[in-house]
C-alpha cells in the first residue's frame, strides 16, 4: 500500500504578531506570512446597503468604459464619485472595494469575493453567524481559491515525495 501523501499544514492565527516575528517566522523554511490590511470606514453602512451601492458601481463603470473605451480606470473612478454622492462615501468608506468594482478589468473571480465578504457581513448583522464564523469562511473561500500545487523544489524541501 503507497504510503498516505502529505500536505503541508496551513494554521491560522489571529494572534497580534510583531513585525519582526513575523518576519522570523516568513524566514523559517516551509512557512509563508501574510499581512492582513483593511480600511477603517468612516462610517459604517449595512452590508445590504453597501452591496447596493456596490452593484450601481459595477454596472455603470462597465457602462462608462463602454462608452469611452479609452478611459481608464482612475477616470471611471473619479467619473463615478462625481456622479453620485453615495459613489463618492463609498469610495472613502470602502476604497478597496470601490476601487475593483470601479475598474472594469477587475476578474469575476474577485468580485465574486467581494460579494460573498458582504454576504458574510449581511450574516453577521442578523445575527446567522459569529465574526469569528464569518472570518473563517472568508478566509477558508480565500485559501482554497489561492492553493495551488508545490513546485519540484517544495516537494523535496518539504519532504512531500
Amino acid at each position: 500500500m503507497a504510503p498516505a501523501k502529505q500536505h503541508p499544514r496551513v494554521q491560522l492565527t489571529q494572534e497580534a504578531q510583531t513585525r519582526d516575528r513575523m518576519r522570523a517566522i516568513a524566514e523559517r523554511p516551509g512557512h509563508e506570512v501574510y499581512e492582513y490590511a483593511f480600511d477603517e470606514p468612516e462610517v459604517v453602512l449595512p452590508a445590504a446597503e453597501v452591496e447596493r451601492r456596490v452593484k450601481g458601481v459595477r454596472a455603470r463603470a462597465l457602462q462608462l468604459r463602454e462608452a469611452d473605451p479609452g478611459l481608464g480606470a482612475a477616470g471611471i473612478g473619479e467619473a463615478l464619485k462625481a456622479e453620485r454622492a453615495a459613489w463618492a462615501q463609498l469610495s472613502r468608506t470602502h476604497p478597496r472595494i470601490f476601487g475593483a468594482c470601479a475598474d472594469p478589468a477587475t476578474s469575476d473571480a474577485v468580485l465574486r469575493n467581494v460579494y460573498f465578504m458582504l454576504w458574510q457581513r449581511r450574516r453577521m448583522e442578523e445575527n446567522l453567524t459569529t465574526t469569528d464564523e464569518a472570518n473563517a469562511a472568508v478566509m477558508t473561500k480565500l485559501l482554497h481559491e489561492c492553493r495551488r500545487e508545490p513546485t519540484d523544489e517544495e516537494r523535496v524541501r518539504l519532504n512531500l515525495g
